[in-house]
């Protein structure tokens, strides 16, 4: 039963995911992407030391290119 749901729930991702994504949702997530070289370019004119400019930027790259990631998710409802 449980192998069952997660099925159903994987195939359900699935669908989302290559569904369209709502014109709103994907300017949201290329601006995320734009955001990236604009946000680590201001880190590292931060006057902080090299080690912490470099893991900052690293930290910024993952967590945007995540949320364009996730903004994949969102669809447009088809039953209404």
């Amino acid at each position: 039963m449980v192998r069952r749901a997660l099925s159903e729930a994987k195939v359900s991702l699935s669908k989302r995911y290559h569904s369209n994504t709502p014109a709103k949702w994907k300017k949201i997530g290329d601006a995320l992407v734009f955001a990236i070289p604009t946000i680590q370019t201001a880190i590292l004119n931060l006057p902080l030391d090299p080690h912490t400019q470099v893991i900052l930027s690293l930290l910024v790259a993952v967590l945007l290119a995540a949320a364009k990631f996730i903004t994949n998710f969102f669809s447009e409802d088809t039953n209404e």
